[in-house]
């Protein structure tokens, strides 16, 4: 059997435009030629053509069904653990795209009937999410109703929201304590990643504006430093002297603020499996040492801090060291000192 390309076309279910196609790509050519010199697709073609409309309908890309058929470079049964891989990786990303827009409907059907004005400030939240979290927004309670943060963390955020326009001072009991939930809450749940808490950080003091209903501004975000840097200092001052005390309570709030930088970059050795005597580790645990001995100023104090750290549970409250991390900060520290001897 010999076909001029549009009766193989008609009976393959075919567009000559999709034959010239597969010409070109070397995947299917015309293997004969007629007596007047026109291109014709033989037995064999026909034969590859039935392979290749096989393989496409698992959604296999044609040069990977070239690969197969011509030069033998993948097997049958590699190319379909492939494909496997990339059906699995797009259900993956489809039930992931399923339960955003789940958690959507729901923030909108706690407005009752949303206006579309209540939607439009819905996904253009989400935007601003995605552009400084990526994917990992999902995994934030960020999407309430109208714009607003899910209910857990707008909460926390109305309720410190509402102390500062009381002029409530940070040192305060009140603010203290409500700047150690949010921390707590926000620290659960980022899973204690700091790399994370440092985007969020990011995210609400460049993108107030843009969140105008969560209330999130950078004034508001100060206070709230402010006030949880109080929360902890009041437990260290049961452990220092006075001088000491003084010395730290100036200096911790800014140094506070280099910390969680510093741990999401040691995250991210971690993770790479980097280490502790890695360059790059050793100049983080060099850096630790620096802030410890800046906000300590003394060897005294140093020892009175770690035995506040020691004893009080709630010194390890937003501090994002989970366990992990900490035993390779602490090595990090010990080779560190060790060079410095």
């Amino acid at each position: 059997m010999r076909l001029k390309v549009g009766e193989l076309a008609k009976r393959a279910g075919l567009t000559v435009r999709t034959l010239h196609h597969y010409d070109r790509l070397g995947l299917l050519k015309p293997s004969v030629r007629s007596e007047s010199g026109y291109r014709l697709y033989g037995q064999n073609d026909l034969h590859r053509l039935q392979q290749i409309l096989s393989l496409r309908q698992l959604d296999i890309p044609l040069e990977e069904i070239r690969q197969v058929l011509d030069a033998g470079t993948l097997t049958t049964a590699s190319l379909l653990a492939a494909q496997l891989t990339r059906v699995d990786a797009e259900i993956s990303r489809q039930m992931q795209l399923r339960g955003e827009l789940l958690r959507i409907q729901e923030a909108l059907a706690l407005d009752g009937e949303p206006s579309e004005a209540a939607c439009l400030r819905t996904l253009e939240a989400i935007s601003v999410y995605r552009r400084y979290l990526g994917d990992e927004a999902r995994a934030l309670p960020l999407l309430g109703s109208g714009g607003k943060l899910a209910a857990s963390w707008q909460l926390r955020i109305d309720t410190m929201r509402a102390l500062f326009e009381q002029n409530q001072p940070a040192h305060g009991a009140r603010a203290r304590t409500a700047a150690r939930h949010w921390f707590a809450q926000v620290e659960k749940d980022t899973r204690s990643r700091a790399a994370m808490f440092v985007r969020l950080d990011h995210l609400f003091a460049e993108q107030g504006p843009a969140l105008p209903h969560t209330g999130v501004t950078p004034a508001l975000g100060e206070y709230i430093l402010q006030a949880f840097s109080e929360y902890r200092l009041s437990i260290y001052r049961k452990y220092l002297a006075p001088s000491d005390y003084r010395h730290l309570r100036r200096r911790y709030a800014r140094v506070m603020r280099r910390w969680p930088a510093l741990l999401g970059e040691l995250e991210s050795h971690l993770a790479a499996g980097n280490a502790p005597g890695h360059s790059a580790v050793q100049g983080l645990a060099q850096a630790w040492l620096s802030m410890r001995r800046e906000l300590a100023g003394s060897d005294a104090a140093m020892a009175a801090m770690r035995q506040a750290e020691d004893n009080e549970a709630e010194l390890r409250v937003g501090t994002w060291l989970h366990p992990r991390l900490l035993a390779y900060l602490k090595h990090a520290v010990a080779a560190a000192l060790v060079q410095g001897e």
